[in-house]
């Protein structure tokens, strides 16, 4: 008899303004979200995480009325979410870029030095990214500890900054016929879904 697969996702939110030896203890983890299924949530990510991101939408633009038991008074109480942290899978997931196919990298984007593998046509990072180390190291030069005969002189892609990314997301098209989410998914990006955190 085998066991059933099952999945379990939870979200904890991390308050981050407590000192260092605080902030990571157990009793100061929160607990905000648990997403049970058969399966990972997959695109319904956005589905589970909307009572949450309302609840920060509103600690950021109303606050909550908070005492303060060092000055002995309220304060309203505002809050932004910083950043979040998971495995490569779950951050496809969260940002809703697709981790798979040849432009599987977020940070190179559609900026990409992939090449299929001889036998086989699955996408290989191997060597794609010393082109981020600085420009006169000498790994970058050498043609015998990475690909052969492969020198890598060209320079790291452009970083996006945050509104970069808000542009490019308000510039997805919907796809007409139904293969994918957006028009140009696999050639041009890889976004699947806009993420309810933006």
């Amino acid at each position: 008899m085998t066991a059933a697969s099952y999945s379990c996702w939870p979200v904890f939110v991390v308050p981050y303004n407590l000192p260092p030896e605080m902030c990571m203890k157990q009793s100061n983890l929160i607990l905000a979200l648990v997403i049970p299924g058969p399966d990972y949530p997959g695109k319904t990510l956005n589905v589970f995480m909307q009572p949450l991101i309302d609840e920060l939408d509103n600690l950021w633009k109303n606050g909550v009325n908070t005492y303060d038991s060092h000055r002995k008074k309220n304060f309203i109480l505002k809050a932004a979410l910083m950043w979040t942290i998971h495995d490569f899978p779950a951050y496809g997931l969260v940002a809703c870029w697709s981790t798979h196919g040849k432009l599987a990298c977020p940070i190179c984007g559609s900026d990409i030095n992939t090449f299929s593998l001889k036998n086989g046509r699955k996408p290989c990072w191997f060597d794609c990214h010393r082109r981020f180390l600085p420009p006169n190291r000498a790994f970058r030069r050498s043609v015998k500890c990475f690909r052969k005969k492969k020198q890598v002189l060209t320079p790291p892609p452009k970083p996006m900054s945050g509104d970069d990314v808000y542009k490019e997301l308000q510039s997805l098209v919907p796809d007409a016929t139904g293969k994918s989410t957006f028009e140009g998914f696999r050639v041009d990006h890889n976004w699947i879904a806009i993420s309810g955190l933006w």
